[in-house]
């Protein structure tokens, strides 16, 4: 078992606490569901985070065609889950159309997969 570096400890510890961004934005619209949350400011005071952050994952989330959301969902591998950012999601919400979309998402999976580097082990 490899163990981890004094170099790599920052990107493991930021790693921790990392969330699918698909996850989380979906989260945030389960507060306009479920409570009486009307705008990006009242959800924001209940989540914790500013109204801006609210309004940037739920936008992803709702211009996100439901294949590309239910792929990033199911997967559990750690390099592609790794490889789409919030950054990188969002060119794709700026396509027009959804199949455009889709396949954009399927030439940057592509691009995932290439461009993977084995997982490390870190033992502790």
């Amino acid at each position: 078992m490899a163990r981890i570096t004094t170099r790599q400890w920052p990107r493991y510890v930021r790693r921790q606490g990392w969330e699918n961004p698909i996850a989380k934005g979906l989260r945030f619209l389960q507060v306009f569901e479920q409570q009486e949350v009307t705008t990006y400011a009242d959800a924001a005071s209940v989540l914790g985070v500013s109204r801006q952050r609210v309004y940037q994952l739920t936008s992803l989330v709702r211009k996100l065609p439901d294949q590309v959301k239910t792929i990033l969902l199911e997967t559990d591998d750690p390099a592609t889950q790794g490889y789409f950012t919030e950054r990188r999601l969002r060119p794709l919400t700026k396509l027009g159309s959804d199949e455009k979309k889709v396949a954009a998402f399927a030439a940057r999976l592509g691009q995932a997969s290439s461009a993977r580097h084995p997982p490390r082990t870190v033992g502790l």
